[in-house]
């Protein structure tokens, strides 16, 4: 019911959108990725989401990250850009939604790759992240389908650090009723510290040190 709603509320600016997201299509990149930031806000405070956003002390201060998420709702994109400090394109499969604004995620220079362009999208994402690009990829896709550990390729190449995020309870997005969402960056991995590591090594780590977050968040609650 509260999608209905959300929609009803998002149907009188979706014009507004796809006009504005035109003319930024020849802004340069920070105007676009603030742009989408200001949409996305507009949407959690239509669907009445508030994001607790914990330990952006952790995350280093130079750019060039490799963010990478657990993915359990398809608002995870719009909980990422609101609760990072930091601006970031996503590297998604190419079947990737942001509710009311899927075309946002190619306006802030994102890649959104199929089996036959992963390759060379990876080898144009270290390029990026050696001019100190952020980018945001998921522990997964929607359909369950597992990121690959080729896909830490890029990090590899350009030797930049790895940063977990744990995304809690985003399923809750569209529920009624006060829930609590957060958006919690666990300690990066540098590549001094997974260089030495497969990348299954690395993709393991990562995956632990996202499920040791969200378990911490869990024993908080409770307390």
């Amino acid at each position: 019911m509260k999608r209905f709603f959300v929609f009803i509320k998002m149907f009188f600016v979706l014009p507004t959108m796809f006009f504005s997201r035109k003319r930024a299509k020849e802004q340069p990149y920070l105007e676009r990725i603030q742009l989408t930031k200001i949409w996305v806000r507009y949407i959690l405070n239509n669907a009445a989401v508030k994001v607790q956003v914990q330990n952006t002390n952790l995350i280093p201060l130079e750019d060039g990250y490799t963010f990478i998420s657990n993915h359990e709702s398809k608002y995870d994109g719009h909980l990422c850009l609101a609760a990072n400090p930091l601006n970031f394109s996503f590297f998604v499969n190419a079947h990737e939604r942001l509710p009311y604004m899927t075309s946002f995620i190619e306006l802030i220079d994102s890649y959104r790759y199929n089996i036959d362009s992963r390759d060379d999208y990876l080898i144009g994402m270290s390029q990026n992240l050696l001019q100190h690009k952020n980018f945001h990829l998921f522990l997964e896709d929607l359909d369950h389908q597992a990121l690959s550990s080729s896909q830490l390729d890029a990090a590899y190449i350009s030797k930049t650090a790895i940063i977990p995020v744990a995304i809690k309870n985003s399923k809750s997005f569209m529920k009624f009723g006060h829930h609590h969402i957060s958006v919690a960056y666990c300690t990066p991995l540098h590549y001094e510290e997974y260089g030495t590591l497969s990348a299954e090594e690395t993709l393991k780590e990562i995956r632990t040190r996202i499920e040791n977050e969200l378990k911490q968040g869990e024993s908080h609650e409770i307390s």
